[in-house]
């Protein structure tokens, strides 16, 4: 059973934007202006989340990629120091 909406989004549009939208989806095949829109915005939500949260390698940057993560950490003397002493927020004053 498919989950009903119950939520409300409303926005304004100018004549243009609204016209160019009605357009756009007179084209298609949706059943209405709302699955038109909300199919739209869902698209490109997905697809700004996927670009945040996949890494799409080739075969060769892949290959690099594990072997990076299999090499053992660098020493960074100045990265240790900024992990280890106090920041100056938790200085004392003299």
């Amino acid at each position: 059973m498919a989950t009903r909406a119950t939520e409300r989004i409303n926005l304004r549009a100018t004549p243009e934007q609204l016209a160019r939208i009605r357009a756009a989806f007179e084209i298609g095949n949706e059943r209405s202006l709302t699955d038109y829109i909300l199919t739209s915005a869902l698209t490109i939500a997905d697809q700004r989340i996927m670009e945040r949260t996949r890494l799409d390698f080739d075969v060769e940057s892949h290959n690099a990629f594990l072997q990076a993560l299999e090499e053992p950490p660098r020493d960074l003397p100045r990265m240790r120091r900024l992990l280890t002493e106090p920041s100056v927020l938790e200085r004392e004053i003299d």
